[in-house]
């Protein structure tokens, strides 16, 4: 005999233009949630030393001399896309940010998505929050109500 239990994964579904990505609603990953302004800050910290080390050989010295010409335009362009793909990387996964970018060549539209998706994702946790809470105390009831039937039977029969 064999019994075969099917694993549902929870996730929540999040459309971004035809991409779908799925946010792991995991107990695990939901926990993971505590340290997510750390995660984003650690991997921008570690761009901001390269863009140092970059700007210690000299890579921007144009914009230390006050000249604004189309190469500093586009460090601070990559400095906002680096920031933008650090949010949706650490949220979703490594490579999401390439995968929607790829096809949504449009950093201030994706930039904007990604508030939505906070605003939205948080609202829709917290109602999920509320859900498991709910469970968990229908659980926990029953457990006792379980209990209190046992006792009961064991003090009837004496």
């Amino acid at each position: 005999m064999s019994i075969s239990i099917e694993l549902k994964r929870n996730y929540i579904p999040i459309n971004i233009g035809e991409i779908e990505l799925q946010f792991d609603t995991s107990l695990e990953n939901i926990s993971r949630l505590a340290t997510l302004q750390e995660d984003i800050a650690e991997r921008f910290n570690k761009y901001q030393l390269e863009l140092i080390e970059r700007s210690n050989n000299g890579d921007f010295d144009d914009l230390k001399e006050g000249i604004v010409n189309k190469r500093v335009i586009d460090e601070a362009f990559e400095m906002q896309k680096k920031m933008t793909e650090i949010k949706y990387d650490v949220l979703f996964g490594n490579g999401t940010f390439a995968k929607l970018y790829e096809r949504y060549p449009d950093l201030d539209a994706l930039d904007h998505a990604f508030d939505e998706v906070d605003t939205l994702l948080g609202a829709e946790l917290d109602r999920l929050g509320q859900e498991r809470a709910k469970a968990s105390g229908a659980v926990a009831e029953s457990f006792v109500k379980k209990a209190k039937a046992k006792k009961t039977k064991k003090t009837s029969k004496k």
